[in-house]
């Protein structure tokens, strides 16, 4: 049956019933996670005694599944129906979640044990994350990509705020394992949400579960690297990613050692993301309007880049300002730009493609960081870490230039499949 989509009875997707559904399923379930986040490395610490490789190898486990899997999931995805899959991610992490509360009280906790539900777990969220992507442009009209893209977004950035502090206030009063019951429950009414839907997506066609899945993978890959949009998009994602990683990975010490920023300081510094991640929602759409999908992604690309200037300009005595300034004006720019760039590459692909061109965007995504960050240690060995930040923080002035061709520039002003 054909889902009702229409504009004039749905002007505003607080009306359209199916994705309030997914909307509600997403903020609780990635609240739930800002609770694990928290809680799972404490528990490591302070209840079973994890020494710093041991903490090194469970982040390397926890996010292993990133680069293992998306291209497979990508593949997989555009072979069922994606609403099921969505279900299965978020049933199968919450029961997961379980097996830590339980081993805890039972006192039968390790470290092995949490490395192998963060494995699970993460293969998990690259599953539903791919999924979700994939699903997203069958449940809504074009028209509604963009409104439904910032308001997913939006509500991914509210839990990053205020996720943490409230995950820790829970540890703080009861304790970490019922922080972890937490997300297990916020998992499975992420799972309630999705299952009430009533939009039904078509039969997949029943030749494609005969091919190879490299086939498939190579196919995905293929569309990328031939699309005049897409491949831009995906040189300018690995090359900026890969330099942010590395700023990332030397920030801590550069505000506190360079910079002589205090705890507080550093709360302010990252506390400032929200502000930007505000503007963005109320100024994407006008971006759009103004400049299309592809100018929207090239001025937040030269806007990111912009804002890492002013690092590089901080001095002790007065880092506060200029170093709020940059993560306010970096997260308004990163924000638009995430709404906009999936909002183009759903807008571009074709249904049957758009689990493979999302898992390929996310695996340039997620692979490219941590090889910036190792490149930055050695970077900051050699010369000093303030050197480092300058010389990361000035090259990301330029990735945008990969952008700035005819059909990108052009695109999203009358999105077309292609």
């Amino acid at each position: 049956m054909q889902h009702e989509r229409s504009t004039e009875t749905a002007p505003t997707l607080w009306r359209h019933r199916d994705f309030l559904c997914l909307w509600s399923a997403q903020i609780t379930s990635l609240l739930g996670s800002e609770f694990s986040r928290v809680a799972l490395p404490l528990i490591a610490v302070t209840v079973l005694g994890a020494s710093p490789l041991a903490m090194g190898l469970l982040a390397a486990i926890a996010t292993a599944p990133n680069l293992l899997f998306s291209l497979p999931a990508g593949a997989w995805v555009d072979r069922q129906r994606r609403r099921p899959l969505l279900i299965t991610g978020d049933l199968i992490r919450a029961v997961v979640l379980l097996a830590v509360p339980i081993s805890l009280w039972t006192g039968h906790a390790s470290i092995t044990l949490l490395g192998v539900v963060g494995f699970i777990v993460g293969t998990c969220s690259v599953l539903f994350d791919v999924s979700y992507q994939a699903y997203l442009p069958s449940l809504l009209d074009k028209s509604q990509l963009l409104e439904g893209n910032s308001k997913l977004e939006l509500a991914r950035s509210v839990t990053q705020m205020g996720g943490p502090g409230l995950a820790g206030l829970v540890v703080q009063l009861v304790s970490a394992p019922a922080a972890v019951l937490i997300d297990a429950i916020s998992f499975l009414l992420s799972g309630i949400f999705i299952g009430t839907m009533k939009h039904r997506e078509p039969t997949r066609d029943a030749g494609a579960q005969k091919r190879p899945l490299k086939q498939d993978i190579l196919e995905g890959l293929s569309f990328v690297r031939r699309h005049e949009c897409l491949f831009p998009l995906a040189v300018y994602t690995g090359i900026s990613n890969f330099l942010y990683g590395g700023i990332m990975a030397l920030y801590m010490l550069y505000m506190t050692r360079d910079l002589q920023l205090t705890p507080m300081g550093v709360g302010l510094v990252f506390g400032s993301i929200g502000v930007g991640t505000l503007f963005a929602a109320m100024l994407i759409r006008p971006t759009r309007e103004r400049l299309g999908l592809g100018g929207a992604v090239v001025a937040s690309a030269l806007g990111t880049g912009i804002a890492g200037l002013l690092v590089v300009f901080a001095r002790p005595g007065f880092a506060l300002p200029l170093m709020m300034s940059s993560e306010a004006l970096g997260s308004l720019a990163v924000v638009v730009g995430i709404i906009a760039s999936s909002t183009l590459r759903q807008s571009v692909t074709p249904p049957e493609m758009q689990g493979r061109v999302a898992a390929t965007m996310r695996l340039i995504l997620v692979g490219t960081a941590p090889l910036g960050g190792v490149a930055a240690g050695l970077l900051g060995e050699a010369l000093g870490v303030r050197q480092a930040i300058t010389i990361l923080a000035v090259a990301n002035v330029f990735p945008f230039l990969w952008l700035l061709r005819a059909p990108v520039l052009a695109a999203g002003r009358a999105p077309a499949v292609r």
